[in-house]
């Protein structure tokens, strides 16, 4: 089972250009993608579990 967590990102990441090509989406739309589901799970991260503490004594 761990090795399957393992490999999931890579499968998941090289499936994309797949799907991508499917529904007829260009390298543009996989760039723009990718930027904004980072950004919105960093919202969501951030909304749910806090900011980081960026102060000098935890760095």
């Amino acid at each position: 089972m761990d090795i399957l967590i393992v490999l999931l990102p890579a499968i998941v990441w090289g499936s994309m250009i797949l799907v991508t090509t499917y529904v007829g989406g260009t390298a543009y739309h996989q760039i723009l993608g990718i930027t904004v589901g980072a950004l919105i799970f960093a919202v969501v991260k951030t909304l749910l579990f806090g900011g980081v503490d960026w102060s000098v004594t935890t760095l």
